[in-house]
């Protein structure tokens, strides 16, 4: 078994550097060709299974690689969702550090143990996918 991983095509909020892991933005006309090049690339390699996350720049990303591959199974899951984060959502790093001073040094200080508020944790949202993967992974193997 393979495991291919890939980003989302580019969205607005990325040429703005915003962070937005739980806003459920679409990608831009640039993302969208990213997406149709992935799935050119990808034409000739089986692929069985496509897992994303329930965020419309996945579905987007992922439909020109599922139009290639018509017999792949689709399994969308928001335990594959992005890190949320809470009141910086929406904002880009001026903004953050302007608005939450001390919250932004700490979280360039420690960036995998600070979080802003109303954010989902590192260690949750690591656990959170990883457990989800490997629940997928032991699905897929077959005896």
């Amino acid at each position: 078994m393979h495991l291919l991983v890939t980003r989302h095509g580019e969205t607005a909020l990325n040429k703005q550097k915003k962070f937005y892991g739980s806003l459920d933005c679409p990608v831009d006309a640039l993302g969208e060709s990213q997406a149709a090049q992935l799935a050119e690339k990808l034409t000739n390699v089986p692929i069985d299974v496509t897992l994303r996350s329930d965020m419309l720049r996945t579905a987007q990303t992922a439909a020109p690689i599922i139009a290639t591959h018509p017999t792949t199974e689709v399994r969308v899951d928001a335990r594959l969702n992005e890190m949320g984060f809470g009141k910086w959502e929406g904002l880009n790093a001026d903004e953050i550090q302007a608005a939450y001073p001390q919250d932004w040094q700490t979280w360039l200080d420690h960036p995998f143990e600070a979080f802003p508020t109303g954010a989902e944790s590192y260690p949750v949202f690591k656990t959170r996918v990883w457990r989800h993967l490997m629940t997928i992974k032991s699905s897929l193997i077959v005896i």
